[in-house]
């Protein structure tokens, strides 16, 4: 695996030839599936065209190549709100698609990695096994409690926060904070507040669906 994959190596593939630029072996498997399964009916999908010709158990793919991605965009410049309400329902609109299928993706990053995809009733989730990254983390999955789909839920209320549309920071940080800081954490628009309230309910039975979120007023504007 490890010759096949090193960086910089010439890979055949279907229908091209291709430089490995990035390599990463943790659960690929997984990724080929979820990729195969749902890629025609997920649009937003980050698309998959070719697959590296080798040893039948190595699983090995193409993804279209991005030039960018949310955080750096957000980064160079704010997003606006309409942007945002766009990626949350782009977002959600997989989860619905994954969640019917009984699989939790337990990431942020939906639309282009889904090697952390997992059926909800398979050991991973009763065994309550550790994922994602703690900042992104749902309550339940930081306690170690069974997490199901509403975990998902959970993370994209992580992302939108992270884009300093919400903020659940105490009153007293008015008294640590400078004035630049307090502006950012306080910024939230009426429209916004009830969405994310929902999303980061702290018992993952009262989150909605990601079908009850894109029935509800906050994309009438998306």
């Amino acid at each position: 695996m490890d010759s096949l994959l090193r960086l910089g190596r010439l890979l055949k593939g279907r229908t091209s030839t291709y430089t490995s630029a990035n390599v990463c072996h943790f659960r690929l498997e997984s990724e080929c599936y979820i990729r195969k399964s749902f890629q025609s009916r997920i649009s937003s999908f980050r698309p998959l065209i070719d697959e590296i010709e080798g040893p039948s158990d190595l699983a090995t793919l193409v993804l279209k190549h991005l030039d960018d991605d949310l955080l750096n965009a957000s980064v160079a410049q704010q997003l606006t709100s309409l942007e945002i309400k766009q990626v949350a329902k782009k977002t959600l609109e997989a989860l619905k698609v994954l969640h019917e299928a009984g699989y939790a993706h337990t990431g942020i990053k939906l639309l282009v990695d889904c090697r952390n995809t997992v059926r909800v009733d398979f050991v991973f989730s009763k065994d309550r096994d550790i994922i994602e990254a703690p900042i992104w983390r749902s309550l339940e999955a930081q306690l170690q409690i069974r997490w199901d789909t509403p975990t998902d839920i959970w993370s994209l209320g992580t992302m939108l926060r992270q884009h300093q549309w919400f903020g659940p920071f105490p009153l007293s940080y008015k008294d640590i904070a400078d004035d630049e800081t307090l502006a950012i954490l306080t910024y939230i628009s009426k429209d916004d507040k009830p969405f994310i309230l929902k999303n980061m309910n702290l018992d993952p039975r009262d989150r909605p669906t990601s079908k009850e979120l894109l029935q509800g007023e906050w994309f009438k504007s998306a």
